[in-house]
């Protein structure tokens, strides 16, 4: 076990963190959750969870008026529009459809390219890929049953009527189950045209990508504290990240870690790290390194194995 009493931290003033005395979110104004000013606020050194309460109060804090009060009515500001902005970002097809002349076999051949379960049904072409109106819907379930004996028949014969469009200004906090529930949604902007289809696919697609550096940062959080905890290192009665990156990242705690690689690459990983958690908080999702966050990730994994095989 390494000593309780640690020396006094001198860390290069190249990786030093800023000192957060003061809460550099909220400038412990007493509206954040997670702040000991806060009417409300319960410390639980158990709990790797406060991002969740930072970034609820950054969302506010930078909401202008008219969000403020979208908030208000709707519980969250996360539109379908953002998955449909993701999609688009990723090279996704953004719309799916097919016109109601074609056949049933070239309807098998799209859904099964595209590995969807239905799509909407549109009268004639366009150029830009936006329609007034959805003429139908058709998927497996319309034409499984039989599908051998209808492959020439045209998609109009056997379509049903379209019943699942939603606004891309919508709320995703309050669409998530219906979306996740029904095969497909046909999206319509502002001006009530149709330019995207959404799919419980592209809902998980979404998330997964978002939630992905949270549970890298959350991660590395909780191995730093695992590692520190296991070497007996004396830390605040609470804790914050700023603290576990100081204690460990300490000349003396962090010569007897057994880790070969210069401190100065791993402090400039963890640096780069507490940038990147601040990113993400104010929910510049697209700024996040993800491959950093992983390899940062898997450094301090290996030297969490080693600490605990003492």
């Amino acid at each position: 076990m390494l000593s309780q009493d640690i020396p006094e931290l001198n860390l290069d003033e190249e990786y030093e963190t800023p000192d957060f005395d003061v809460c550099v979110i909220c400038n412990d104004d007493g509206e954040c959750l997670d702040n000991k000013n806060h009417p409300n606020y319960k410390f639980d050194p158990w709990d790797d969870l406060t991002y969740l309460l930072c970034w609820g109060y950054i969302r506010r804090r930078d909401a202008n008026k008219k969000e403020l009060e979208t908030i208000n009515k709707e519980g969250a500001n996360l539109k379908i529009r953002d998955v449909i902005d993701y999609k688009v970002n990723n090279d996704k097809t953004l719309f799916h459809y097919i016109n109601g002349d074609k056949s049933i076999a070239e309807l098998v051949a799209y859904l099964t390219k595209h590995k969807i379960q239905a799509c909407p049904v549109v009268k004639n072409n366009s150029v830009d890929g936006i329609f007034d109106d959805i003429d139908g819907e058709i998927g497996w379930e319309e034409i499984s049953r039989n599908i051998a004996n209808i492959l020439n028949d045209s998609i109009r014969d056997h379509m049903k009527v379209p019943n699942h469009s939603l606004f891309d200004s919508e709320s995703l906090l309050k669409r998530n189950q219906v979306i996740g529930k029904k095969r497909i949604f046909y999206i319509k902007n502002k001006n009530k045209k149709y330019y995207a289809t959404l799919t419980p696919e592209d809902l998980l697609s979404y998330y997964s990508e978002i939630i992905k550096p949270f549970s890298y940062l959350r991660e590395i959080e909780m191995i730093l504290k695992a590692i520190l905890i296991k070497c007996d290192v004396e830390l605040p009665e609470k804790p914050t990240i700023y603290d576990y990156n100081k204690a460990f990242l300490n000349k003396d705690f962090f010569s007897k870690l057994p880790y070969n690689q210069p401190r100065k690459q791993l402090a400039k990983k963890l640096g780069e790290t507490n940038e990147i958690r601040n990113a993400f908080f104010h929910h510049r999702v697209k700024e996040i390194d993800t491959v950093l966050l992983k390899d940062t990730w898997k450094e301090l994994k290996a030297i969490l194995n080693e600490v605990y095989k003492k």
